[in-house]
């Protein structure tokens, strides 16, 4: 038992090896009837999405190349100038120097300036004068400098202010000449700026014709002031304009 010829162990290899080469051989024809079944279905490419048209959308619509499209322009508004007098609402307050800031204080105790509240919130100079001081130095008064004036053109000062008192303030004009013989010289000769006595506020206002680019410096005084017999004013506002009126024709 057990017991197996050499003949009869080549016949069983030779049978195995057959019945393999059988089995791979059913398996490759099972594959390519399987292939023949199945048709081959080509992948086709993705179809691009169409965008909304743009008419849909009016604003996110694009010109036709070579076509004009009108644009809407707004204005941009431009800052204003700074004002020619500048501080002449006395808002910004030169707390060391006792007056608005830019503005020049009075010397010698012949008058005094205080900042009040006015009516809408604004700041008021009250100015008291006991004494006579037409003769001081105009840099000794109250007053402004004011640059930048061009010569020959025309200027409007303008003054808010109510005079308590029963005598009148004088505000005028000088150009600083430079010359130590003679400092300044009146904007125009003859005239000044008159603030009657009142008990409203009342606006007055006075022509200013250059007659050179120095510098121009406005001032305040009163002569008629006693210790016994103050004089007192309420400014509520400087201002100076430029005047565009045209001037009138020359007579021949």
């Amino acid at each position: 038992m057990g017991w197996v010829t050499p003949r009869a162990r080549i016949g069983l290899f030779r049978m195995g090896r057959k019945h393999l080469f059988l089995v791979i051989l059913l398996l490759i024809i099972g594959t390519l009837v399987a292939c023949q079944k199945t048709k081959y279905q080509p992948v086709q490419p993705a179809q691009p999405v169409e965008a909304a048209p743009e008419a849909a959308n009016p604003a996110n619509a694009l010109p036709a190349p070579g076509t004009m499209v009108v644009v809407s322009v707004q204005p941009v508004p431009l800052p204003d100038k700074p004002p020619l007098l500048p501080n002449g609402n006395f808002r910004t307050w030169d707390f060391a120097a006792g007056v608005p800031k830019g503005f020049t204080a009075p010397q010698g105790g012949k008058s005094t300036v205080t900042n009040e509240a006015g009516e809408n919130g604004k700041i008021q100079i009250k100015q008291t004068w006991i004494q006579d001081d037409s003769g001081d130095s105009f840099l000794n008064k109250f007053g402004i400098l004011v640059q930048g004036l061009m010569q020959d053109a025309a200027y409007n000062l303008e003054v808010r202010a109510k005079n308590l008192s029963d005598k009148k303030v004088i505000v005028s004009a000088w150009h600083e000449t430079g010359d130590a013989r003679k400092p300044f010289d009146r904007v125009n000769p003859g005239g000044a700026l008159e603030i009657p006595p009142g008990q409203d506020f009342q606006v007055y206002s006075f022509s200013l014709l250059p007659k050179s680019d120095k510098p121009i410096r406005i001032i305040d005084g009163c002569a008629e002031a006693t210790p016994a017999a103050p004089v007192t004013v309420i400014w509520d506002e400087w201002r100076l304009t430029e005047d565009k009126t045209p001037p009138p024709p020359e007579t021949k």
